[in-house]
């Protein structure tokens, strides 16, 4: 197969998908703070604690995620990480305890780690030896992309349909991918 088949290419423009829908509502994150405190009468301190979480499972997860891309590859472990990840946010949008939010936020946060940055970077390395920077570029773009889109989207979708609806929508098009 030659260095620059359509097939590489298009494994790129997948990962820059994934890349764009799952961490646009990560960092969209910020739409949802007000209207969740406000909502549930919690403190500001006590939200952000709930949502260090995700990072924080995130981080611990990394080594043994990492494994099981060796043992099993990037594909189930992706499909596996945006389904946590997608379901999470649809779960959030029934969540009713800080509990529930706390538990979701570590399922979100597992998913993110399986679904995005470190099986991104290993299936360009093995795809690409040419042009893997530009392979890594195009793929990463996803985020800021996908951030900045899906940030105006929340925001419209929580002012004028409530953060329940904004949660769950945020959710539907990862499960879709």
């Amino acid at each position: 197969m030659a260095e620059e088949s359509k097939e590489r290419w298009l494994v790129v423009g997948t990962l820059f998908a994934t890349l764009f829908l799952i961490w646009g509502p990560v960092n969209a994150g910020g739409v949802f703070f007000l209207p969740v405190v406000r909502h549930f009468g919690w403190s500001r301190g006590w939200f952000s604690a709930l949502g260090a979480a995700a990072p924080l499972a995130a981080g611990l997860s990394s080594p043994l995620l990492g494994r099981l891309l060796d043992r099993i590859g990037a594909r189930p472990v992706m499909i596996a990480g945006a389904a946590m990840v997608g379901a999470g946010y649809m779960a959030l949008s029934r969540a009713n305890s800080a509990a529930a939010f706390l538990l979701i936020f570590i399922v979100i946060g597992v998913g993110i780690t399986a679904s995005t940055i470190i099986p991104t970077a290993l299936v360009i390395t093995n795809w690409f030896r040419a042009r893997r920077g530009a392979a890594l570029g195009v793929a990463f773009a996803g985020i800021p992309l996908g951030s900045t889109a899906v940030t105006i989207w929340a925001n419209y979708l929580v002012l004028h349909f409530g953060l329940r609806v904004g949660f769950f929508a945020m959710g539907v098009p990862i499960v879709l991918i």
